[in-house]
């Protein structure tokens, strides 16, 4: 017979979504921990085997970005430093010119609003693209791609600025909108001409 356990009981549905979602990504993470573990046994001359090593690493990395961010109770890694190592891996620049996310005190919340950007913004990335972080005069952080070529997918957009049902837009996007609106936080899409890809954060 089944029967829920009170931790679960007192969970609201989205606590319950992010608890699961965080547990996936962990198993995940570290079955792909033990295979990259293997593979870098295997001789690294190989072509076919560096793109694999690169892919594993990856992917392995991504999860525990999500694993981080979806976690209830506060995340046990940096997501900043974890966010580095993906722009890193795919040969993206971060720079965070106000050292506004190397700063030790910054607040949970709003780290995960931000790199939350940060990982959809470097989803539109390419190699040698460079993602700022700026302080917008002491009134929010920006976020933004300096490459005028590069553009936002519509469901992101749509997500952050339109009421719109939730199954039509992407859920990640989705997910940092109401965690932002939970702690008191805005996040807008302001594009310009040099940077279309352009987004900032503020408080409510």
């Amino acid at each position: 017979m089944f029967v829920l356990i009170p931790f679960f009981a007192d969970m609201s549905q989205l606590s319950l979504a992010k608890f699961t979602a965080a547990k996936i990504c962990h198993e995940l993470a570290n079955h792909l921990s033990a295979v990259q573990f293997v593979c870098e046994d295997l001789v690294e001359s190989s072509e076919e085997t560096k793109e694999l090593l690169h892919s594993i690493r990856l992917l392995s990395l991504t999860l525990r970005f999500f694993r981080n961010i979806y976690a209830i109770s506060g995340h046990t890694e940096s997501l900043y430093d974890i966010m580095f190592d993906i722009a890193l891996s795919k040969q993206i620049v971060i720079k965070d010119e106000d050292r506004l996310l190397i700063a030790s005190n910054i607040d949970y919340n709003r780290e995960r609003v931000i790199c939350g950007l940060l990982y959809i913004a470097s989803k539109s990335c390419k190699s040698n693209d460079e993602m700022i972080i700026s302080d917008d005069d002491g009134k929010g952080i920006i976020v933004r791609v300096k490459n005028k070529d590069r553009m936002l997918p519509s469901d992101i957009e749509n997500a952050f600025r339109h009421n719109v049902k939730e199954d039509s837009v992407n859920v990640f996007a989705i997910y940092l909108k109401h965690l932002a609106t939970s702690v008191g936080l805005v996040i807008g899409i302001e594009p310009t001409d040099e940077c279309p890809i352009t987004m900032r954060v503020w408080e409510n």
